[in-house]
């Protein structure tokens, strides 16, 4: 298993994995709104500083078993 560049392809997987309300808070924080669509999540895709990646299995590189968006934050030095 290993970490690759989400793609809009994975977009309509990951709304599926979120069944209600609770979860997309669970899942976003408030960040999102229910009903979470792809374009909500392709609209992250802009915002300076992130990136979002899905797991994948070897076997299939096309089927995302998991979700994860990456913030950069800048240290004060």
């Amino acid at each position: 298993m290993f970490l690759r560049s989400r793609t809009r392809a994975d977009l309509a997987s990951i709304v599926g994995w979120i069944p209600d309300r609770d979860a997309l808070y669970l899942f976003t924080g408030p960040r999102l709104r229910w009903p979470l669509t792809e374009q909500q999540l392709a609209l992250l895709d802009r915002v300076d500083g992130m990136s979002a990646w899905v797991l994948v299995d070897e076997s299939n590189l096309d089927a995302p078993l998991g979700h994860v968006d990456l913030d950069t934050i800048e240290s004060a030095r």
